[in-house]
């Protein structure tokens, strides 16, 4: 995440210096971290003829923005999975004089544990793999 992050702010910046003298804000956008904005003054701004237009980094600043996206929305997903199994589990400790007198219902909460266990395994895997492609 710290990589991507610096892919982002080094992209931006570099919009950033070319749009300086041809939109006032550029700088305050970039401070404010406000990437879709700069883009959007970057892909409206009247260039001159030799100006630097940063076409490279207004071609790849989305990619990684919207890659930081999906980090955050797929890490958010395997956080409340984390908070739910452990509240799971906290819940069947609390219940377990009761599930213990019918062999059925300590299958179901087993089965129940067993699948939120799996489910936040999988989560953090496709986690990592996003992560690290």
């Amino acid at each position: 995440m710290q990589t991507l992050n610096k892919d982002i702010e080094e992209h931006a910046s570099r919009i950033s210096v070319t749009l300086e003298d041809l939109h006032g804000l550029a700088r305050e956008l970039l401070r404010a971290h406000e990437y879709t904005k700069l883009l959007q003054a970057a892909n409206q701004a009247n260039y001159g003829p030799s100006h630097y237009r940063a076409e490279d980094e207004r071609a790849r600043l989305p990619l990684l923005l919207k890659q930081k996206s999906t980090l955050l929305k797929q890490f958010r997903v395997a956080l409340y999975l984390t908070g739910s199994v452990i509240t799971f589990s906290v819940l069947a400790l609390v219940v377990t004089p009761y599930v213990a007198l019918s062999s059925r219902l300590a299958w179901i909460v087993f089965v129940v544990g067993l699948g939120g266990f799996v489910g936040c395994i999988a989560s953090y895997v496709i986690l990592l793999r996003t992560a690290l492609s």
